[in-house]
């Protein structure tokens, strides 16, 4: 790691050993970390622990430009040639032009981004409300980014910040500052007030004075005092069912940053309206923590049922500006599946629904599609078998270095055509090499896929067994007084949601001419279905590289 002087203070220039060989400690983790939580922030999802902008950015700049620059090209590459990053790319050019000084005052924010700022020696993270205004687009010119040396030519790295504490402070009680650039300045304080064991008492009894002032908290969390834990403790416990739910979320956020045990175990002992509400104020990893919990100590049938009914409404109200883990999402899949076992059911019904919605992006109101208990089980099941991980929606950007996003779309060779001479044919395109199979027996939809080119292809089969499928009812136009009707079953292949990662290893490499089968299990009423058609989405990314270019998905074929 870098070292670093005080927190908020100045960063200590990178150790060097005699002779001026490079440092033990390799700096490109912390400098990784340091852009990633940046750019996270800048894009509006701001990492709920670590330390503040201003030390992030100074720890940054401590490490010069040799070492900062291939990190910035890096995540540059990565927003400009990956289609997982390209939803960065504003954040990172707002990063990379503000470390080499520029000030950008053309630069367009999109609402609910953000704008990095330095004011009275802090850096804040100044949010940008959402808006409807299609002037708030991207910047023009994205389509075709200039190259890493292009956006930096004629910029030097600018000094490291030093907070102004008297400025600072006053700052916390500006009118009309908001709260994302109000936590970056309380963040900065407490690093600030660290370095003296004075400056931390002094800050203490500002907040005593204030105990309910969310902002004086969320600096003593900063500053790493130990009297930080109990008084969070105490002002949460306060907590009514009505309050500003803003600020509890910023307690929750400061004592979660000081020891997150400490806040799973202060919501779990509060009665269970103001639980409701601090659980929404923490987020879904902190409540899905919560119910962990809980469900570890329920006997009761009845209870662990609640504690069901309560996470799946816990996904219902999550919010979109609190990422979670990829451990988060694995734990909610292992909830609801071993929920759906003892569930009744409407509650059965409920926990399918948030499934439905949660994982493959279904709409949660009436009845949930068939097979999603299924496909949830497929999934708890792979992630117990390191088949399959979840990145999380706080995914690393500079860690898409490692991922094949989504391989190739290859159309698909089939001996069956489409019921509906109205819709248009894919298989005949010229570049189709792989030939795909199905046969339905019973509710057992038996596929094959087979290489029919001259070179290898790989195929995911992780994706292939994640499934749902859906029966409908068709009319085909005959002609004047001909009306033809149909059913079909649709299946989607590569359904497991929330951003599915698998290893490189468990891909299957198929030479020309080799095959590779699977099964699919359908819903007992499809049995008799007239026609399938199966798709696979692009919804897996690999870690790693495969062998030979990778089916990453195809487009609706019929196989019956």
């Amino acid at each position: 790691m870098l070292p670093r002087t005080a927190p908020g203070g100045v960063l200590a220039a990178l150790a060097l050993v005699a002779g001026g060989a490079e440092a033990a400690d390799d700096p490109r983790p912390a400098l990784r970390a340091d852009v990633d939580a940046l750019v996270q922030a800048l894009a509006g999802t701001r990492p709920r622990e670590g330390e503040s902008p201003t030390a992030r950015v100074n720890g940054l700049l401590a490490a010069g430009d040799a070492r900062l620059r291939p990190v910035l090209e890096e995540a540059w590459y990565v927003v400009t040639t990956r289609a997982a990053g390209e939803r960065f790319r504003g954040p990172v050019r707002r990063l990379v032009r503000f470390l080499w000084s520029f000030t950008d005052g053309d630069v367009v924010v999109p609402g609910g981004e953000a704008a990095i700022v330095e004011v009275d020696g802090v850096i804040r993270i100044r949010a940008v409300p959402r808006s409807d205004d299609p002037g708030l687009a991207a910047r023009p010119g994205d389509d075709a980014p200039p190259k890493f040396g292009a956006l930096v030519r004629g910029g030097r790295l600018r000094a490291a910040a030093r907070p102004d504490l008297r400025k600072a402070f006053a700052a916390l009680d500006e009118k009309g500052l908001g709260d994302e650039e109000r936590l970056s300045v309380a963040e900065a304080i407490g690093e600030a007030c660290a370095a003296t064991r004075q400056a931390v008492q002094d800050l203490a009894r500002r907040a005593d004075a204030e105990p309910a002032n969310p902002w004086l908290l969320t600096a003593l969390a900063w500053s790493g005092a130990a009297v930080a834990e109990p008084r969070l403790r105490a002002e949460i416990a306060r907590v009514v069912p009505g309050r500003t739910r803003g600020a509890l979320a910023v307690l929750c956020r400061a004592l979660d940053h000081v020891r997150r045990e400490a806040l799973v175990d202060q919501i779990g002992k509060m009665s269970t309206a103001a639980r409701d509400e601090a659980l929404v104020a923490a987020g879904l990893d902190v409540a899905t923590l919560v119910h962990l919990a809980s469900l570890a100590n329920a006997t009761e049938p009845k209870l662990k049922r609640a504690l069901a009914s309560a996470i799946c409404r816990r996904i219902g109200e999550r919010r979109a500006d609190q990422p979670s883990t990829g451990r988060t999402l694995a734990a909610i899949a292992g909830i609801l599946v071993s929920s759906l076992d003892a569930a009744e059911t409407a509650e059965r019904e409920e926990i399918l629904a948030a499934a439905a919605s949660f994982f493959f992006g279904r709409d949660g109101g009436g009845a949930p599609c068939p097979g999603v208990g299924d496909a949830l089980a497929t999934i708890a099941k792979d992630l117990a078998s390191d088949d399959l991980a979840f990145a999380g929606t706080d995914t690393s950007i500079l860690g898409l270095l490692d991922q094949v996003e989504t391989g190739e779309r290859m159309p698909l060779l089939t001996d069956v055509k489409c019921p509906d001479p109205g819709r248009v044919e894919l298989a005949d395109d010229v570049r189709a090499r792989v030939r795909i199979r199905g046969v339905l027996v019973a509710q057992w939809l038996r596929l094959s896929l087979t290489n029919a080119g001259a070179t290898p292809i790989t195929v995911n089969p992780v994706a292939l067994r994640h499934a749902t499928a859906e029966l409908s009812r068709h009319e085909v136009y005959g002609g004047p007084g001909v009306d033809r009707a149909y059913t079909r079953v649709a299946v989607r292949l590569g359904c497991a949601g929330a951003i599915a990662v698998t290893p490189a290893d468990r891909l299957v490499t198929l030479q020309p001419t080799e095959s590779y089968s699977w099964t699919v299990t359908l819903d007992p009423a499809h049995r008799d279905v007239e026609h399938v058609s199966v798709e696979l989405t692009d919804g897996f990314v690999v870690r790693g590289k495969p062998a030979a270019p990778l089916l990453a998905w195809f487009l609706e074929t019929w196989v019956k």
